[in-house]
């Protein structure tokens, strides 16, 4: 079976605000988090020097891929104060038909290295 080639933009993040290289490390899982706000203001906040924070791809509502991060250097999305919870942050509402389908795409067909 073929797989689908993802249409990707670049958009980049601060440079302080992602490591380069992984450390030695491979990754081996991929972790799927819920942005608050729009994507444009994600897109500034990784842009943003004092932030101290960015994710390798996003995903917008109407599922266009936004890559802020090369998958070879590390993110920062730990660095994230955790504000969604099932009681504030509905995601099941709050993301559309079309950000499910780019995640699950990006998710089948995600490659290390």
């Amino acid at each position: 079976m073929a797989i689908e080639a993802l249409d990707i933009t670049w958009k980049g993040a601060a440079a302080v605000n992602f490591a380069e290289g992984r450390g030695g490390t491979e990754p081996d899982v991929i972790v799927l988090h819920i942005m608050a706000g729009t994507i444009q203001g994600t897109e500034d906040w990784f842009h943003n020097p004092a932030a101290q924070v960015s994710a390798h791809y996003g995903i917008a509502k109407t599922g266009a891929i936004h890559q802020y991060v090369d998958e070879k250097d590390t993110a920062y999305p730990q660095r994230l104060t955790p504000v969604q919870s099932p009681s504030r942050l509905p995601h099941r509402r709050r993301c559309t038909a079309s950000r499910h389908r780019a995640s699950g795409r990006g998710a089948s067909t995600h490659r290390s290295g």
